[in-house]
């Protein structure tokens, strides 16, 4: 841009420039995608490694507690998406 305000470019296409500046603005938007894939697979082994050293009440009085990853609800929730990463 000038001083007296007239705009001038060396990529004589509108489509053009617009594709340029919408790229940069792609790329951003990658990287978090990407953080938050990363961030909810570190979420996923956080909780797959609680849940087999947390130990739940046993079903009966002398047998020793259960680990909660041993339960078959859990291992339904956390297995296929851990198969899935």
């Amino acid at each position: 841009i000038t001083e007296d305000g007239t705009f001038s470019t060396t990529i004589p296409k509108e489509n053009k420039r617009f594709g340029i500046q919408i790229g940069t603005l792609s790329g951003g938007r990658v990287l978090a995608s990407s953080n938050a894939m990363d961030n909810s697979l570190l979420a996923l082994c956080t909780a797959i490694r609680f849940s087999s050293v947390r130990k739940q009440f046993s079903r009966k009085k002398k047998l020793p507690e259960t680990e909660i990853l041993d339960y078959p609800l859990h291992q339904a929730r956390l297995f296929p998406l851990f198969s899935k990463s």
